[in-house]
């Protein structure tokens, strides 16, 4: 079956949002952005650069 990378994403202070990318049930890569939509950007990037720097 195809797995799918999720996002958690809340409000936080100062207006802005963050969000978790969530694989597995594993948090991946975080971010923060002035909508949703960024955050969530902002977590993939993290989460992918993440995985390439754990590359060997």
């Amino acid at each position: 079956s195809k797995k799918t990378v999720f996002y958690q994403t809340y409000q936080s202070e100062n207006n802005l949002f963050k969000a978790e990318a969530i694989y597995e049930g594993n948090v991946y890569g975080s971010g923060v952005g002035k909508s949703k939509h960024e955050a969530e950007e902002n977590a993939a990037n993290d989460a992918l650069n993440k995985l390439i720097m754990s590359k060997p």
